[in-house]
């Protein structure tokens, strides 16, 4: 096909692409290692056996989407599910801004934000973190003002740096701007804190999730939106029919209906944590940033590309974000099975010997 006929904000855009290498011990995707109870596993095989595919899904996801109202206790209608978080960030853009309107982030953070922007059209301004990873506050409000800005980005945990934002943070940044705020609590399980109240007392508060990294169901692809009656709404005009298959809606509702189980691999990842964090710090020239994901970004005193190397050698995969100007020599590992972290921190002593 004719060059010409290509959209020419995209001719030189590189879409993301995730590694996906058999054989490896994969502690680079912020997965969910734990398997599901056998139970569980039981219960959704005897559903999708039963399941009519040769009819399609049910669009509005009404009984996953009762079951998530109850796990956050909002009522059903404030619930939007889609293919993962990843498409509910490209149905906001779609619901509410148009070619080129500009979107606020920290930098670095999720990349999903500024990939989907780019391709929906739409301009992304990135506010660099501080030194210590956290938002610069003062400077997104004045980047969201001057640009004139009609969303914002708050990932928290962040990724890839793990650090939560303080409450007080996320309220200035609201009440200062008279932005679509869309806080992403993908990590949101791990950490100490949740923002879901605030969909409640503010209006422009959209709160993201995910079923892929707490609940261990990154294959089936499924992620909600927390909101107000009017961004439900429009969310829902945006929103392709039966976005999100039977299969998917199937195994999410029943996993959802067993959260005893997703919290104790939640804890169990959390103390896994706790036990690589020690490892890395009892590492010789490794600095392991604090955490409240299920992941741990780290630097190293040897240059991040070559550890890299040595990891892969050795069949392990990490993130490498040693390219970001704020992340020199720094990797993100996702808190893995005991063994797999195991294998890891003996892998980087090697690395960084």
């Amino acid at each position: 096909m004719p060059e010409r006929h290509c959209r020419e904000a995209l001719k030189t855009f590189k879409p993301y692409m995730p590694a996906q290498e058999d054989g490896y011990i994969r502690l680079n995707a912020n997965e969910n290692p734990f398997a599901l109870p056998d139970e569980v596993k039981q219960k959704i095989a005897q559903a999708i056996v039963q399941c009519e595919v040769g009819r399609y899904s049910d669009s509005n996801a009404t009984l996953l989407r009762q079951q998530i109202a109850a796990y956050v206790n909002y009522p059903a209608e404030a619930i939007v599910a889609g293919n993962g978080s990843s498409e509910l960030i490209q149905l906001l853009m779609h619901a509410f801004l148009g070619s080129g309107e500009r979107i606020v982030g920290g930098d670095p953070t999720f990349t999903m934000y500024m990939v989907i922007a780019r391709v929906a059209g739409v301009q992304s301004v990135e506010v660099p973190l501080l030194e210590d990873f956290s938002v610069d506050v003062e400077a997104m409000i004045a980047t969201a003002r001057r640009e004139e800005a009609r969303m914002i980005f708050l990932c928290t945990p962040n990724n890839p740096t793990g650090n939560p934002m303080p409450r007080a943070d996320i309220l200035t940044i609201i009440d200062e701007t008279d932005c679509l705020v869309v806080v992403d609590e993908a990590y949101g399980e791990f950490a100490s804190d949740s923002f879901l109240p605030l969909v409640e007392q503010h209006p422009r508060v959209v709160v993201l999730r995910t079923l892929s990294k707490a609940f261990g169901l990154a294959g089936i692809r499924v992620g909600y939106a927390v909101a107000g009656e009017v961004v439900a709404r429009e969310l829902n005009k945006v929103r392709l029919p039966y976005n999100l298959n039977s299969l998917s809606q199937l195994a999410a509702t029943i996993v959802m209906q067993h959260p005893e189980a997703v919290r104790e691999r939640v804890e169990m990842i959390k103390a896994e944590r706790l036990r690589l964090e020690k490892a890395l710090f009892a590492c010789p020239g490794v600095t392991p940033y604090p955490s409240e994901a299920n992941f741990i970004l780290f630097k190293t005193a040897r240059s991040a590309q070559e550890v890299d190397a040595v990891l892969k050698s050795d069949k392990i995969l990490v993130r490498d974000f040693s390219s970001h100007p704020l992340l020199p020599d720094c990797l993100r590992v996702t808190v893995g099975m005991p063994a797999e972290n195991d294998a890891f921190i003996a892998s980087l002593q090697r690395a960084m010997r």
